[in-house]
């Protein structure tokens, strides 16, 4: 039975816009007493220091996700690299720039997580150079892949054990309201580690190129729809006595 929960929403801008959710799950999380981490691009922190002091002002976490999340909305020859395509110069360039701008606005991002979980044991390394933990495998990866943790990972739970992560777009599915009733049985760690997207809870505007499935499961759903369901997994694991905590928490870093 899961006994802690932690929530974290990578705070992004994969369209034009797509950050301004963070607004939403921020007082939904502050509102219901829950502690989440929230892993900022640079981008969007630069552009929106207010929405990061308005997070720490809650109580939340700030880690690093990057500095610039590949825009979803474009088409796949025009996107930005993913962190295992940059040299070894762009990578400490693309870390670095993230931490000292965070900082300047007041956060501490001892945590990171790679875009889209994309990783590998030389990103892995690099991170470790930067940051006291990291949030981008799962237990199955750390058990396959031990050569790729230096530092400390959280990592983010899985269902019954298999590949498939906790999380949105997942969570957003039909069968949604069956799996949010339950979803502090269905982890198989005793430590459920949670994530989301800041976009969840703001209707896209933009044509995305992504599988038409993938709209229909997860992009339609995405505003109030992905309120009510979040609402109910906080819920369910409040019933089953869950502690909520940050990762760097749950870490005791």
């Amino acid at each position: 039975m899961t006994s802690e929960v932690i929530i974290t929403i990578d705070l992004e801008a994969p369209y034009p816009g797509g950050e301004e959710g963070s607004v939403d799950y921020g007082d939904l999380f502050h509102w219901m007493g829950v502690p989440a981490t929230f892993f900022v691009t640079g981008d969007v922190a630069e552009r929106r220091p207010d929405l990061i002091e308005r997070l720490l002002s809650q109580g939340h976490e700030i880690g690093s996700h990057g500095w610039r999340h590949p825009y979803i909305g474009a088409p796949p020859e025009d996107r930005n690299k993913y962190l295992p395509e940059l040299s070894d110069g762009e990578l400490s360039d693309h870390l670095g720039k993230s931490i000292a701008l965070l900082r300047e606005i007041g956060a501490d991002p001892v945590g990171f997580r790679a875009m889209q979980f994309k990783t590998d044991v030389r990103v892995m390394r690099h991170v470790a150079e930067h940051f006291k933990y990291d949030s981008s495998l799962t237990r199955r990866q750390i058990d396959k892949w031990p050569e790729a943790v230096p530092l400390p990972v959280l990592p983010v739970s899985t269902l019954f054990g298999t590949a498939v992560r906790l999380g949105t777009p997942i969570l957003f599915g039909p069968p949604v309201r069956v799996f949010a009733g339950s979803i502090a049985r269905l982890a198989s760690d005793p430590q459920l580690v949670v994530y989301g997207h800041s976009s969840d809870l703001v209707r896209p505007s933009t044509p995305l190129f992504t599988a038409r499935w993938k709209r229909w499961w997860y992009y339609d759903r995405c505003g109030k729809p992905a309120i009510r369901v979040l609402r109910d997994v906080v819920s369910a694991a409040k019933r089953a006595n869950a502690r909520f905590l940050t990762a760097r928490q749950a870490l005791r870093i």
